[in-house]
Parts: C-alpha cells; sequence; structure tokens
C-alpha cells in the first residue's frame, strides 16, 4: 500500500538523520587522526609521509598523488576517506527522498453516456505517466430504478475497452441516472455518467429557488449558495442556466439541487432559472437579482434557531458550549456578494466586526464574519443579525452568550 511504503520510507529516513550524521563521524575521525599522527611520524617503517595521510584524510581524488605503495596504495587516486565518508551519507540520506515520476492519468474515450435503447455503447481507455502498462479496474452504480447498468467486464490491462449495457426491463417511462467509475492506482478516478431514457422523458420542473441558509424566497445575488426546489431534477447531465450561464451544481436529487449562483448575473435586476437535460428544457422561473442578500447558516439547517456559529474557543456555539463577552464568535452566512463590510448585531446591541468576506479554503458563496460579542449583551440564547450592502439576514437565528 503506498501510505505504508511512505510511512516506512520517512521511519527509515528519520534514523538515517539521527543516526548517520556526517558531523559525530567526521569529528570521529579527526579525533583518531590527530590520535594516530604522532605515532606515524616516529615510524621508521611508514608507508606513507605525514603529508599523504593528512591527503588520505582530506583531499578530493584530483589532489591526491600516488604514495609509495603505488596508484592503489595509501594515499592513492582514490578520494579521502572524509569526503568519500560525507559523499555517502549525503548520497545514503537521498535514497530515501521521495521519488519523483510523471502524475498517471487514465483517458476515456467518452465523457458521457446517453442511452434511448438498450444497444450497448464502447468505452475505450488510454494511459500516461507510468512506466508499465499498468491495470484498471471499475464499478458501476445507478441512482435510481435498480441494476440496470451493467459493464461487459470490471477490469484489465491498459490500453483497454469495455462495453457498456443497459436493461429497460421492468423500467416504468422516466430518465434513470448512473455513473461507470474507472480505477488506477496513482490516478484520479474516470467518472462517467449514464443516462437512461425510457419511453418520453418527464420534463424536469423547478419550484423555487431559495437562499440555501435561511431558505428566503426574496431575491438571489451573485456568487451566493442557492437551493432549487423541484420535479424530474435527478438525471445525469443536468444542467441549471442563470440567464444561459451554467451554475455550478453542488448537490443533485431528484427534488432538489444545490448550486453556485453565477457571477455573471452581477448589475442585473432579474434572472431567468432553467433546468434541463438532454433536449428536455423546463419552463423559467424569473428571480429578482440584489447586490447582497445575506442568509445566516443554522445549526439544525431550518434557517431559524442556533446559528452555525464558532466560537473564539474554536467550538461550535451552543447551549453547552457558550460565547464568553468580548470574545469572537464567526457567523456563517452566504448572499455577501462582492462585499468586504458588514454590521452585526447582537442582542440588540452593535458588535464590533473584525472581518467579513469569503470564508478562507471554503466552498465558493460562503461568506464569514468574525465579530466581538458586545459586554453588555445580556446572557442566553441572543438574536443575532448581520446587515450587508443595507440588506439584514433573517430573524430568528440566535447565539448562545455565557
Amino acid at each position: 500500500m503506498p501510505e505504508y511504503k511512505e510511512r516506512y520510507r520517512q521511519i527509515y529516513k528519520d534514523l538515517i538523520g539521527r543516526v548517520f550524521l556526517a558531523d559525530k563521524t567526521v569529528a570521529r575521525m579527526t579525533a583518531l587522526r590527530t590520535m594516530i599522527r604522532p605515532y606515524l611520524a616516529v615510524d621508521t617503517q611508514k608507508l606513507a609521509t605525514l603529508a599523504q595521510f593528512d591527503a588520505a584524510m582530506t583531499a578530493t581524488a584530483a589532489a591526491v598523488q600516488p604514495g609509495p605503495g603505488g596508484p592503489g596504495g595509501p594515499g592513492g587516486g582514490a578520494p579521502g576517506l572524509q569526503p568519500f565518508v560525507e559523499g555517502r551519507l549525503t548520497w545514503l540520506k537521498t535514497q530515501f527522498e521521495p521519488q519523483t515520476f510523471p502524475s498517471a492519468s487514465i483517458a476515456a474515450s467518452v465523457a458521457a453516456l446517453d442511452f434511448t435503447g438498450t444497444a450497448a455503447q464502447k468505452v475505450e481507455l488510454k494511459y500516461s505517466g507510468v512506466n508499465t502498462p499498468p491495470t484498471w479496474s471499475l464499478t458501476a452504480q445507478t441512482r435510481n430504478g435498480g441494476n440496470w447498468l451493467t459493464p461487459s467486464i470490471t477490469g484489465g490491462a491498459l490500453p483497454g475497452a469495455f462495453d457498456v449495457a443497459v436493461s429497460a426491463k421492468d423500467l416504468v417511462a422516466g430518465v434513470y441516472a448512473g455513473s461507470v467509475i474507472v480505477y488506477l492506482s496513482g490516478a484520479p478516478e474516470v467518472v462517467i455518467p449514464v443516462t437512461l431514457t425510457v419511453g418520453k422523458a418527464p420534463a424536469a420542473s423547478i419550484t423555487a429557488v431559495v437562499n440555501a441558509a435561511s431558505y428566503s424566497n426574496g431575491a438571489i445575488s451573485p456568487g451566493q449558495l442557492a437551493t432549487i426546489f423541484g420535479a424530474n431534477l435527478g438525471a445525469a447531465g443536468l444542467k441549471v442556466t442563470f440567464d444561459g450561464t451554467a451554475a455550478e451544481l453542488l448537490y443533485v436529487t431528484a427534488g432538489q439541487i444545490g448550486v453556485i449562483v453565477p457571477a455573471a448575473i452581477s448589475g442585473k435586476t432579474t434572472t431567468s432559472i432553467q433546468a434541463s437535460y438532454g433536449s428536455e428544457v423546463s419552463a423559467a422561473v424569473t428571480k429578482a437579482v440584489a447586490p447582497t442578500a445575506p442568509g445566516l447558516f443554522t445549526t439544525n439547517a431550518t434557517g431559524t434557531g442556533p446559528g452555525a456559529i464558532i466560537n473564539q474557543t474554536g467550538t461550535v456555539n451552543s447551549a453547552a458550549a457558550l460565547a464568553a463577552k468580548g470574545s469572537i464568535v464567526a457567523l456563517y452566512l452566504t448572499g455577501g456578494g462582492a462585499a468586504t463590510s458588514a454590521s452585526v448585531t447582537i442582542g440588540g446591541q452593535a458588535a464590533a466586526v473584525a472581518y467579513a468576506g469569503p470564508a478562507p479554503e471554503s466552498v465558493q458563496g460562503l461568506y464569514q464574519v468574525n465579530a466581538t460579542v458586545p459586554a453588555a449583551a445580556a446572557s442566553g440564547a441572543q438574536p443575532v443579525a448581520v446587515t450587508i450592502g443595507g440588506v439584514a439576514s433573517q430573524s430568528g437565528v440566535t447565539v448562545s452568550v455565557q
């Protein structure tokens, strides 16, 4: 397993680094040389001069002259013992450094498979970044309708190919979604969406587009997280557009989709939203657009109640983990638009804002506001609100104060 190989490589590297230390080894060699040198100086039968003895310890191969014993004798053409040992220790340590190879990759001949009949379709696989032909494996899974998706094989050598077959037996008219996932060690998996249409596919429909945090059905803002409710939304290859611009999909189910509202609607007052797959396109839903439409996330995911708030101690704010007065809490919301300033009230008291902007290292559209709990705030569950661009977040969200 690669993770165990890396673990033991690191253990041996640490061992080499602790035991085979060039400074200590050379110091010991120098001490021994100092001890031996006086005896060599008075030895009348020595085979090397003091200069050759010293050179045999420290000189490079180019600087060493042949000694009395010839080229292979003491002080011969070999490098001095000290540079030799230092060089070998350096080489030994390099053997435990991670080796860099080209990144392995695998590519399929198709990006997606759409079936309106049951004739099998072929998928070809190619690879790069590895020196020997590797083996691959695959799995198939369906999102609805049971086990109607069957690859011809479950793996093999690369380059290779496989057929994908579907069965519409016992399936009622509708659209069925699945995927084939191809695996190659050291490479990102390849996911091939598969759609099977039985009879005439029912068109997707959108019934509501709301703020993903507050569930407000009001205006939406560019870049915010939104939830779309409707029917027949779970087909593979589904696309949601805002005035023709495709939105990034965060999750897809038959009745609900999570999206990031495209920044392209910035500056508009309304936007037309549609869901489509293949030739089927839903009726358009028109939504008002505003620069900001803040909605606070709550821990119960209903849009009201305890806010999704992190205390300065790193704990999730709750009745069991209160925020101390004067401490900083992190509030999470969406719909902040491009704003970098906000105002906050806690228990009706103005709270100083230390930061307002995108939540670091989080999904696009998640906004964070760090605010100081006012010293004058009452204890217990206190209402909290954030105002961005003159628009306030929903009511009914609380923070627990010590």
